[in-house]
């Protein structure tokens, strides 16, 4: 099994650096959108969601149920 990882090529620092960076924005990002979400629960501002929701249910998909509303 050895050999597998002689396959993988190292990063460079550059690299590495780059991609610590990246990871804790994604990390950041998930942390605000947890907050996000957590916010529009706890203040309920879901509420107005209810009809694009039911037209998802309908089988229109979400990305249709949320045009028509928008319409």
């Amino acid at each position: 099994m050895g050999w597998l990882f002689s396959l993988v090529e190292e990063l460079t620092e550059d690299e590495q650096r780059d991609c610590l960076y990246l990871e804790c924005k994604v990390e950041r990002a998930f942390y605000e959108a947890g907050k996000a979400l957590q916010s529009l629960r706890d203040r309920r501002l879901y509420r107005s969601a209810h009809k694009i929701l039911r037209n998802a249910r309908i089988g229109l998909g979400l990305s249709v149920a949320i045009l028509i509303n928008l319409i």
